[in-house]
């Protein structure tokens, strides 16, 4: 088994563990470890490492030039950059360029310069390394931000150059400069420096203060407001002692000198402060665990990583794309957890949403976001969206019933058991966690074979056990049919009158009708208050059915008419205009005999005697109508109807299609983004479709022998495929000898055949 196999082994492995995996195969099965690094930097999308011998390689996104191997084109094995064949040093990335420092101390950067980040005195985008202007010799060190850079000069001064809209270049103004110029105040005695997206810090050699400035909209600069600063500022309780700073897209982390103690400050949204709250912060503010011994840090995005003395890691914040190196699943750790692994560690870098370490001997790890190959393992990872259906893992056959949420699936087996997949953040799945399920799992506290009916909503899941309503997920504005200030689990029984014989949840409501032909709802206002359930006065019988949307809800009458009410701000009524949302009101326009109805974000539609189908309200990708009911072409001898955020899709004769938005796939073309104003056959599912279950931006198809294929959105695991989006633990990055610049790749006979 060659070093790549082994490789792609750990990580299928470990994606059954995980309940992913990676997808599709290598260019090449001969990929090499790429060792003997002496410096890494990660950015955006792409990373840089420099080889003992002093070559530069960069991998990953290379859309602006910014991996300097003279193309465009994405990499996802390291390639030497264009001339820096020997001499490096060291290397620094930023979003859409990079930057090597020689060993004589002279600067040479590549990629996007539409700010003039290059430093050649031009706006021009650079394929491949130019020298940046007057930083021919003497430079100690080099920083890249989002869209400028900085260096540190031979006397310790620091000058910085390109985008300088919040006053990121520190020189007092907020225009752009394409050739360096010293930063304020700062011509001599600095001795470290750290650019992050739009801000940069920097450390003072005599007592060891430090300064920041440039954009301060979480609080980055540490200076107790959200106030950017066009000039150095000193940092808040940090005018001395510390050792290490590292800067981030919205926030800032240092060591102090004298133990090793760990800070942080800014934005905190996904606890990348490591305080163990999601509360910004603009002073620096305690690294829970983190009071002595940590040797440097590293700030991407919204993930922090310390490197302690002995050469562990431990990481905090969004572990969505797997940066924090865990192995298990979590939309964010607020404290540090130890990264799987590694031991050793020399260097530690953070990107945007990946992360990479420098281990001994020189080995290079990364791991996190590889959606353009910037961990360098071969392969990208599984796309966020998918654009044709998939088998959902497990639910190949055996399934009844299926309904989709917002960003959640459920489906009902034949054995009676309900298993769910996709967002799971306030417990919509109902397994007992708040971690997204890559693969269905198995609600917990149900009657074993005992539900009828599935209602997933946006953030709730609802279900009809015999005549009783069960509920689970969130209740921030009472949608579970309990007092809002709790949020139970597991399901608890909504208490309503009568037998109950049908549910629907929307976005942040549930409604229920009960064999009188009265129709309940709870949730938030008109549709209920803090838990109690609401019955508009026409709502007290002669409902046959009963639909649920984003934020309004509509019924069929025993007659086939329709009626709606809550919110009209898409013309959810069939016309524009306001009117109270605690009266229904009649769609007119809409042919005789409706039997269903169901209700979209801002948009309805609606199944008639003859199975048609007729949609209104808002209509930006031609979801709805105009807003008046309207029926689409050939959309007849319909079996199912779903309807999401903005498209929806029938099932006809077995065949799926759909139309409206299709900016995450949701309309299953096979490849395209382009929104579809009539409907077109979903791709790869042939005519064997009896049901289709549409969320806001995904669709899930139940198959004729029981099967479920998914397509669109996967950015929460709503395709059930089992895909982890990224490489959640460290693996090494990978080269592949038998690359070319030219983009060709050696065959076995070593001449591309």
């Amino acid at each position: 088994m060659n070093a790549y196999a082994s490789v792609r082994a750990v990580l299928v492995l470990l994606g059954g563990l995980l309940g992913g995996g990676m997808a599709g195969s290598p260019a090449n099965a001969g990929l090499v470890p790429f060792d003997d690094v002496v410096d890494v930097a990660a950015g955006l999308a792409h990373s840089c490492a420099v080889t003992g011998a002093g070559a530069v390689y960069c991998w990953g996104s290379n859309e602006y030039g910014q991996l300097g191997d003279g193309s465009s084109m994405d990499r996802v094995t390291p390639v030497q950059v264009t001339g820096l064949d020997s001499g490096m040093q060291a290397v620094s990335v930023g979003r859409d360029h990079s930057c090597a420092l020689s060993q004589g101390g002279a600067v040479w950067c590549w990629g996007r310069n539409s700010f003039g980040q290059l430093g050649d005195g031009t706006t021009v985008q650079r394929f491949s390394p130019v020298p940046v202007s007057n930083l021919s010799s003497g430079v100690q060190a080099i920083s890249v931000g989002g869209s400028f850079s900085c260096a540190l000069n031979a006397s310790g001064g620091v000058l910085c150059w390109g985008a300088n809209s919040f006053g990121s270049l520190g020189d007092g103004s907020t225009n752009n400069r394409a050739v360096p110029g010293l930063v304020w105040g700062m011509g001599s005695d600095m001795r470290a420096i750290s650019t992050g997206q739009a801000h940069a810090c920097a450390i003072a050699t005599s007592n060891g203060g430090l300064k920041c400035w440039g954009y301060n909209a979480g609080g980055q600069l540490g200076i107790g407001n959200t106030e950017s600063q066009a000039t150095p500022v000193n940092v808040s309780g940090l005018a001395s002692g510390v050792a290490t700073v590292a800067t981030g897209v919205l926030h800032t982390c240092a060591t102090l000198e004298g133990g090793g103690a760990a800070k942080c400050w800014g934005n905190n949204f996904l606890g990348q402060l490591g305080d163990g709250s999601n509360t910004n912060r603009l002073l620096p503010v305690d690294v829970v665990g983190l009071g002595s011994g940590v040797a440097a840090m590293a700030a991407g995005h919204y993930h922090s990583c310390a490197r302690s003395g002995d050469g562990t890691v431990r990481c905090w914040g969004t572990h969505y794309n797997g940066q924090l190196g865990i192995g298990v699943d979590s939309y964010s750790q607020r404290t540090p957890v130890q990264v799987q692994g590694l031991a050793g560690v020399t260097r530690l870098v953070a990107g945007d949403h990946h992360s990479c370490a420098i281990v001994a001997n020189g080995a290079l790890r990364c791991w996190g976001a590889n959606s353009r190959g910037q961990v360098g393992i071969g392969e990208v990872s599984w796309p966020v969206f998918g654009r044709t259906p998939v088998d959902v893992v497990g639910l190949s056959s055996g399934v009844v019933a299926l309904a989709a949420g917002g960003d959640h699936t459920c489906a009902k087996t034949s054995a009676g058991a309900v298993k769910c997949w996709g967002n799971n953040g306030s417990g919509q799945l109902g397994d007992g966690s708040s971690v997204r399920r890559f693969t269905p799992v198995s609600v917990i506290g149900l009657p074993a074979g005992s539900v009828q009916m599935l209602a997933p909503g946006n953030r709730h899941t609802c279900v009809l056990v015999g005549n009783t309503v069960r509920c689970w997920g969130d209740n921030s504005q009472g949608q579970l049919g309990v007092p809002a200030t709790l949020e139970p689990h597991p399901p608890v029984n909504v208490v309503l009158s009568g037998n109950t014989t049908m549910i629907d949840a929307g976005s942040f409501h549930t409604c229920a009708l009960n064999s009188a032909g009265r129709v309940s709802c709870w949730g938030i206002s008109p549709f209920g208050y803090n838990g109690g359930t609401t019955t508009l006065a026409d709502l007290v019988s002669g409902i046959g059915s009963v639909a649920a949307g984003g934020g309004h809800s509509c019924a069929v009458t025993t007659t086939g008419t329709v009626k709606c009410w809550g919110s009209n701000d898409g013309g959810q009524f069939g016309y524009y205009g306001s009117d109270s949302p605690y009266q229904t009101v009649l769609i007119e326009g809409l042919w005789p005999g409706t039997k269903k109805v169901s209700a979209g974000s801002r948009h309805s539609c609606a199944i008639d005697a003859l199975d048609w189908v007729q949609c209104w309200g808002s209509s930006v990708y031609g979801q709805g109508g105009t807003p008046a009911p309207m029926a689409l072409s050939g959309v007849n001898g319909v079996q199912s109807l779903g309807t999401g955020d903005l498209h929806n899709c029938v099932v006809i004769a077995g065949v799926v299609k759909c139309w409206g938005n299709n900016a995450r796939g949701q309309i299953g073309d096979g490849g395209s983004s382009t929104p579809a104003y009539m409907p077109v056959e979903v791709a790869g599912l042939g005519s064997g479709v009896q049901a289709v279950a549409v969320g806001d931006f995904h669709v899930c198809a139940l198959t004729a022998t029981g099967g479920v294929k998914c397509w669109g959105d996967n950015e929460y695991g709503q395709m059930g495929d089992g895909r982890f989006p990224g490489v959640p633990v460290p693996q090494p990055v990978m080269l592949d000898p038998a690359f070319f610049r030219s983009g060709f790749e050696a065959g076995e006979d070593g001449q591309g055949r």
